[in-house]
């Protein structure tokens, strides 16, 4: 028994309906010299431990005398955002460039990728950035990523090409 053992020899289960761990979703920002939405270029942010996804929509009061007693809600004016938490990570150039966006009020182009390739993007205001440092734990960093419009869903995102670990952990081998 000579050969190399590899993912590509187990057999895949045939429901493709399973949890996905959590540790499986990362978020990257779209930085780099010539970046563009047509031609990102996706970096890995340091440090993830939690990146959850919020939308919300406002809430219009539409009741009237005739309903009876209830009330009838309709949906208003919908947002989202991204509240990114994670180890402060030394010389992490995603981390910093984040910190730099919020510190010049520049709205970035990020995405939260699973992976699968089912990612959510679009471009966010960093609307809150703080550390915390305490005595006896790792510092941390925690950001607010209040999106622009209307996030983007997309499906058989392409593998990434980067010099993170990102490449390695995506890939079944």
């Amino acid at each position: 028994m000579n050969e190399i053992i590899k993912a590509a020899n187990f057999p895949m289960q045939p429901n493709k309906s399973q949890t996905l761990a959590g540790k499986s979703l990362l978020l990257f920002l779209n930085y780099g010299e010539g970046a563009t939405v047509e031609n990102p270029k996706w970096g890995l942010v340091g440090g993830q431990r939690n990146s959850p996804l919020s939308m919300s929509g406002d809430e219009i009061d539409g009741s009237d005398k005739a309903s009876g007693g209830w009330g009838e809600s309709l949906q208003g004016t919908k947002s989202w955002s991204i509240e990114q938490e994670g180890v402060y990570k030394v010389n992490n150039e995603m981390l910093d460039a984040l910190k730099y966006a919020f510190v010049n009020d520049i709205a970035v182009h990020i995405m939260r990728l699973d992976k699968y390739g089912n990612a959510v993007k679009g471009f966010a205001n960093i609307t809150e950035f703080s550390d915390d440092n305490p005595h006896d734990d790792v510092a941390t960093v925690t950001m607010t990523l209040s999106g622009i419009g209307k996030p983007e869903f997309v499906t058989n995102e392409p593998d990434l090409c980067c010099t993170c670990w990102c490449c390695c952990y995506f890939t079944a081998e």
